[in-house]
C-alpha cells in the first residue's frame, strides 16, 4: 500500500506527457501524504487538464466516535472497481483520473526498525497511476476536491508501474467495461512478468 509518493515534476513537463492544459498555478508539495494535496490530470469536454485535490476519499469507518475526523482512504485494489463502494466513480470517465509520480516510498524491515525505500519506474521519469476523483466532501466537513490511486494490484506492489500514452487516454475516456477488462489484462502481464523474471521496469 503507498501512503507516499512524490512529484518532482513541473507543471509544464505533465502538461506535455499527459497532453493536459494548465489552467493556472499550483502550490502542492512535492511530497504527498494522504489528506494532503496533490496534482492530478482529470477530462473535461474531451479536453485534459492538471487539477490539485486532496488525496484520500473520507470514510467513516465501524467503531469510530461520531465526533471523530473521517480517515482518507488512498488505495484500493482494482478487482473491486465494479461492485460496492468505488463502482459509482469508475463507471464514469468524468469521475476518472491519473496521478503524476517520480517515485513512491514503501517501508521496509521489523516493526520498529523500518526505513523507507523509494521506488520509480526505470524507463519513466515521470508516470502516472489510475485513479478517480470528485469534488465531494471533504476531511473538514466541506465540499473538497479529492482523488484516490485506484490500481493497486493483489499481486505485488510493483503493479503500481505506470502507464504508457495510448493506456493514458484510454483509460481518461474509455468505457468502464473496456477498461476493467484492461486492469484484467495489465494484472495478468504482471503475473508473467513475476513468474518468468521480465518484470525489470522498478
Amino acid at each position: 500500500m503507498c501512503n507516499l509518493y512524490t512529484n518532482k515534476s513541473t507543471v509544464a513537463e505533465m502538461a506535455d506527457l499527459f497532453r493536459a492544459k494548465a489552467p493556472h498555478g499550483f502550490n502542492a508539495p512535492a511530497d504527498v501524504y494522504p489528506g494532503y494535496p496533490g496534482l492530478v490530470v482529470r477530462e473535461d469536454a474531451g479536453e485534459g487538464f492538471i487539477e490539485q485535490m486532496n488525496w484520500g476519499f473520507p470514510v467513516r469507518l465501524k467503531g469510530m466516535k461520531p465526533t471523530s475526523k473521517p480517515k482518507p482512504i488512498n488505495n484500493a485494489r482494482d478487482e473491486k472497481l465494479l461492485a460496492g463502494f468505488w463502482k459509482h466513480w469508475f463507471v464514469s470517465p468524468a469521475q476518472r483520473c491519473l496521478i503524476p509520480f517520480t517515485a513512491f516510498a514503501e517501508a521496509e524491515g521489523e516493526k520498529g526498525k523500518m526505513t523507507r525505500t523509494w521506488i520509480s519506474v526505470a524507463d519513466q521519469p515521470l508516470a502516472a497511476w489510475a485513479g478517480l476523483g470528485d469534488h465531494g466532501i471533504g476531511l473538514s466537513g466541506g465540499s473538497a476536491p479529492r482523488y484516490r490511486i485506484e490500481i493497486e494490484h493483489a499481486v505485488d506492489d510493483r503493479g503500481l508501474a505506470g502507464h504508457t500514452i495510448g493506456q493514458h487516454v484510454s483509460y481518461r475516456e474509455g468505457c468502464f467495461v473496456e477498461e476493467a477488462a484492461n486492469l484484467d489484462r495489465r494484472r495478468a502481464c504482471l503475473l508473467h512478468d513475476l513468474c518468468c523474471g521480465g518484470n525489470d521496469g522498478v
